[in-house]
């Protein structure tokens, strides 16, 4: 085909020779064989002018050409080397030449090998030998050390070529990575430092993708939840929650996004129950926010377990009830010792004194006559002033007992266990390892009161036949335990029925103490009750 398209310029080359000549020697007839004979040696004279010309034109159009390949090729943004199968570098651009730090002259006397960083270099070794073996083509990064001793991060592409009957040779396309390196680097630093503060952060964060599926969970959330952050990238959020709670929830988010509000407290102010992995549920409280990451929606979640707080502010609730409860029912009690002490005073002591006054009167209207009569009316009157003495210590030591103050708690607790089985007639067996004048004031008082009621409600509602009563003290504290075999009750129930129980509870807790209530229903009744004192020393003699 070419030698039939060079046949065809011939032809045109020719003719427009010819028509050139004749233009050229106007009024000149071809027909004369002389004429004809010049004609026919000037065409192919004019045809050789034309292809010369024809042929520096091409030549200036490939010069041009090449210039502005070598300016491609010199100014290139990427450098270019071409390395013997030595791995010596036979060719390069200036771009190569400046990215290597080094004049291109010095660095057509260098193997390739010289740039690598030493901790690269037997990797380099392995794909050079492999790219050598298999012709192939290669990409990867490397790290070079420049001729200024400067670290470049680049990228190389890098093939291999071997022709028959032609020298082979390889060729590497050298880009400088080093800005995207550095740039990855400090994204990866400051996506490190984001994590150790989102993880050490004391509430638990958790970001999940629009579908809800978790892509993030900082150690926080791992304490709270039981899960770590491996087992539950990529799961629903809903692994979270219990399951009667996961479809609103998911509405609720849902709701969120579309809102478009950039944050809100999740479900009002109000807490929200979450599912640990161990199947507990716990009440947290939570804040929501979301955030638009290349056209991709998040939603961050800021929580906090406040199972404690909730049960505080329960316990805070029912200490308040418990405290209205107890100021009624202490009402109530004074009026009625109020009224038991005006009873005893009015039936006893009154009628005591009404029958003293009528024996006084008898005596001022009888002064001398029947002085045995005289002997007897005294002597009732002063069996009467017994009685009423008796009854004034009964009252008195009702109130609070003499005893107390004047021997300490433990002649006190004596007595009291002593004159408890007296008029109960249960049996109590009593264990006393403390000191007897040991204990001060408030604690005496105390536990006094404590025992005392412990007994009257074993009395009143457990239908006993022994009581076991231990009173101790250690270096720390004061240990009351008083366990009956009566007929037990349901600590549940408890609440709202034992106005006695709550003022123990009261008498102890404003002593820093713990009592602990255990019973059964037909297995008895423990009262369990320890009380911190303060441990006085002997002062040193002057």
């Amino acid at each position: 085909m070419d030698k039939k398209h060079g046949e065809e310029e011939s032809i045109i080359l020719c003719d427009m020779a010819k028509a050139l000549l004749v233009a050229d020697v106007p009024g000149v007839s071809p027909e004369p064989p002389t004429d004809e004979l010049l004609h026919e040696l000037r065409v192919p004279q004019i045809e050789l002018e034309m292809q010369n010309e024809e042929l520096r034109r091409t030549q200036l159009a490939l010069e041009e050409s090449r210039d502005r390949y070598l300016d491609l090729y010199e100014f290139a943004p990427v450098g270019y080397l071409t390395l013997t199968d030595t791995g010596l570098i036979t060719e390069t651009n200036l771009t190569a030449a400046i990215l290597l730090g080094l004049e291109r002259k010095k660095l057509l006397q260098h193997r390739f090998d010289f740039f690598i960083h030493p901790e690269d270099r037997d990797r380099w070794c392995r794909l050079f030998t492999g790219l050598m073996q298999h012709a192939s083509r290669e990409r990867f990064d490397l790290r070079l050390t420049c001729g200024d001793g400067t670290l470049l991060h680049a990228h190389l592409d890098i093939w291999h070529h071997a022709s028959d009957g032609k020298a082979s040779g390889t060729h590497i396309m050298l880009t400088d990575i080093t800005g995207y390196v550095r740039m990855e680097q400090s994204l990866a630093l400051n996506e490190a430092r984001l994590r150790g503060i989102l993880n050490s952060a004391m509430d638990a964060i958790i970001t999940v993708d629009e579908a809800q599926n978790i892509v993030f969970f900082n150690a926080a959330a791992e304490s709270i939840f039981g899960w770590s952050c491996e087992q539950v990238t990529g799961a629903p959020l809903a692994l979270l929650l219990p399951e009667r709670f996961r479809t609103v929830h998911a509405r609720y988010i849902g709701q969120f996004g579309e809102a478009g509000s950039i944050s809100r407290p999740m479900d009002g102010s109000r807490t929200i129950v979450a599912l640990h992995r161990n199947g507990n549920e716990f009440m947290i409280n939570a804040s929501i926010s979301q955030i638009n990451e290349n056209g991709a929606k998040f939603y961050t979640v800021i929580l906090r377990d406040v199972t404690e707080q909730v049960m505080t502010e329960n316990a805070l609730h029912r200490s308040q009830e418990e405290l209205r409860e107890l100021a009624a029912a202490a009402h109530s009690i004074r009026e009625q010792e109020k009224r038991h002490i005006a009873r005893e005073l009015h039936d006893e002591l009154g009628q005591s004194l009404t029958s003293l006054k009528m024996d006084v009167m008898w005596l001022i209207d009888r002064p001398t006559t029947d002085q045995i009569a005289q002997v007897k009316k005294f002597e009732d009157m002063l069996s009467i002033i017994d009685g009423l003495t008796a009854t004034t210590r009964r009252i008195s030591s009702d109130l609070r007992p003499l005893m107390l103050d004047d021997l300490g708690l433990v002649p006190a607790a004596e007595w009291l266990v002593q004159n408890f089985m007296e008029h109960t007639g249960i049996r109590c067996e009593l264990t006393i390892a403390m000191p007897e004048r040991a204990l001060q004031e408030p604690y005496a008082t105390a536990m006094f009161r404590i025992l005392q009621e412990a007994l009257t409600n074993a009395a009143r509602h457990a239908h006993a036949t022994l009581i076991k009563i231990i009173l101790a003290q250690t270096d720390g504290d004061i240990h009351l335990s008083v366990r009956d075999n009566g007929c037990g009750f349901i600590t549940s129930t408890l609440r709202n029925q034992s106005y006695g129980l709550i003022g123990m509870r009261e008498r102890i807790y404003l002593l820093d103490g713990a009592i602990k209530i255990d019973s059964e229903p037909g297995r008895g009744t423990t009262i369990d009750v320890r009380i911190p004192i303060p441990i006085i020393r002997p002062e040193a003699s002057a």
